[in-house]
């Protein structure tokens, strides 16, 4: 029994590179986004919108690795 259960944390922590290489992209063009947003348009704030989304796209990513995609670790 804990060979089965250390190979399925093996495979699930495979995957778990690719998703902090993902919220690593994330956290810094967010920061970029926000410096540049602030530089040139302070009045309007655009890069909120673009952080959100994308923030979505990192939850759903993570989901996807540890509750959605169980079945195949």
């Amino acid at each position: 029994m804990e060979n089965f259960t250390s190979t399925k944390n093996n495979r699930y922590f495979k995957r778990r590179p690719l998703f902090f290489a993902h919220l690593l992209l994330y956290l810094i063009i967010s920061s970029l986004l926000v410096i540049i947003n602030l530089v040139f348009t302070p009045e309007r704030i655009w890069s909120k919108w673009v952080i959100f989304i994308w923030g979505l796209g990192v939850l759903l990513h993570e989901l996807y690795i540890s509750v959605f995609h169980k079945d195949q670790l």
